[in-house]
């Protein structure tokens, strides 16, 4: 198999003859309009829920509080992204 195609992505060795990228892809038509600030809140998001478990795991307050800080700043930065992805149109 040449370089740059993988089987699990591609559909196996039936498709290997089938480019990765698609025509969208290459016009920079992506469906998935994401960007570092995007990447930051699922960061807090799922740090916030982590914090949240060890909180339940060890009972600790702070844990709690960590959680709801984490969670909370997350959502402001999805609010923040929303309005970027207006902007861009």
């Amino acid at each position: 198999m040449p370089w740059g195609r993988v089987a699990l992505l591609d559909g196996g060795p039936a498709f290997a003859d089938r480019p990765l990228k698609t025509k969208a892809f290459e016009k920079g038509l992506n469906s998935m309009g994401s960007n570092p600030t995007e990447a930051a809140g699922i960061f807090l998001f799922l740090t916030g829920f982590t914090a949240l478990a060890a909180g339940f795991a060890q009972g600790g307050v702070l844990y709690y509080l960590v959680a709801v800080v984490l969670v909370a700043g997350s959502l402001v930065l999805f609010r923040k992204c929303k309005h970027l992805e207006v902007a861009q149109g």
